[in-house]
């Protein structure tokens, strides 16, 4: 089988029911929070509808805003990173030995399995353990290396192809370029033709969600080097394919009816998205809970910063303090000494001495917060 025609809906369909799962896996995986927000604000549970849409929601989905109130600031904890690292590590904490009998043979193997070769299977164990799965492919570059080497390509930049659980094709993607609207991919498909690897080679023109048209692999630098005869393809010239598949574990629970995804594996992560989601939440509350256990300051608003036309004023911490139109000299006793360092003013919750400080009720000072008695103490 060829390449993907012109105008290829991209990512292919094939994978429709697979990629927003691997979506959600990455911004995990990578601790995007702005990804995170995305895929979880796209799902049905963050509708809101009524009392139950409300309590079936995802903290990272809940894009809710009141104009009123500042913005709120999310905390993200990388557990689910931390958890894939600890999984390489368990793998790969120490590189892999591998010995043949043969003492030629053992000296060729002894290159090929050297300290790239250990980089490259835990960078693979740790996004396996992420998406599910990955591939390892050999590579070769001569200006680079005098032997193969390995590399890794992960779940969510491949198509691969299963005959009774066993791979048979894949084809691999990178964008290249973007300019604008415009974006340029690179396709990479394995296959084998009576029983030997071949390579096809292909660059695309097209859009985030279209392939486009195919176009010369001189038109970009980073295919332009590629040997291809005049079908796109290089042969390996060996048997097989030069790619294997490295599912993370089975069975897939979530795709096992699907054509493509019964044969992938299972993320590490899956399962534990809503606890990811909680802690994120749980750590946001208490780190909130932090910033409002400040005291409130009460700064007179000729003490405020004036930051310009139109962008308001400010004094510090701008979370701590509430600008009052309060004249200052009822404020201070006549022999205090204005200056701008000393005459801060802090709200302190203290019901329990509000009498003895004389603060009326219809006070200014009184009245910032409603839920106790605020008394306003010269610091």
């Amino acid at each position: 089988m060829p390449l993907p025609a012109n105008n290829t809906v991209w990512p292919p369909k094939q994978l429709e029911a697979i990629t927003p799962k691997l979506n959600e896996w990455a911004a995990w995986y990578e601790s995007n929070t702005d990804s995170l927000t995305t895929v979880y604000a796209k799902q049905p549970a963050n509708v809101r509808r009524g009392v139950i849409g409300v309590v079936k929601r995802f903290f990272w989905g809940d894009t809710r805003t009141d104009l009123t109130k500042p913005a709120e600031r999310k905390l993200h904890v990388p557990a689910a990173a931390d958890l894939c690292k600890a999984s390489s590590d368990l793998l790969f904490n120490e590189p892999p030995t591998v010995t043949v009998d043969h003492e030629k043979t053992q000296g060729r193997i002894e290159d090929l399995t050297g300290p790239d070769f250990h980089d490259a299977l835990a960078n693979a164990a740790e996004t396996t353990a992420a998406l599910g799965g990955s591939f390892l492919r050999i590579t070769w570059d001569v200006d680079l290396e005098d032997h193969p080497f390995l590399t890794h390509v992960d779940y969510d930049a491949a198509l691969p192809e299963f005959r009774f659980g066993r791979l048979v094709a894949v084809t691999f993607w990178r964008v290249v370029h973007t300019d604008g609207q415009i974006v340029y991919r690179h396709l990479e498909r394995h296959e084998t033709i009576e029983g030997i690897g071949v390579i096809f080679h292909g660059l695309y023109q097209g859009t985030a969600t279209n392939l486009g048209q195919i176009i010369p692999l001189a038109d970009h630098a980073s295919t332009a080097g590629l040997d291809v005869d005049e079908e796109g393809k290089i042969s390996t010239e060996s048997e097989g394919l030069a790619v294997f598949h490295w599912p993370n574990m089975g069975p897939n629970r979530s795709w096992r009816k699907d054509p493509l995804g019964q044969y992938l594996g299972r993320s590490d992560l899956d399962g534990l998205e809503p606890l990811f989601d909680a802690l994120d939440e749980a750590y946001t509350s208490l780190m909130r809970d932090v910033r409002l256990g400040k005291a409130m300051l009460v700064v007179p608003n000729s003490l405020l910063d004036n930051n310009g036309p139109g962008a308001g004023a400010s004094f510090g911490q701008n979370e701590i303090y509430s600008g009052v139109n309060a004249p200052l000299v009822p404020l201070l006793t006549p022999s205090s000494r204005l200056s701008r360092s000393s005459s801060l003013f802090a709200c302190r919750s203290m019901s329990r001495r509000s009498r003895s400080y004389g603060i009326r009720s219809s006070s200014p000072l009184a009245t910032v917060r409603r839920r106790s008695v605020t008394v306003a103490t010269l610091l």
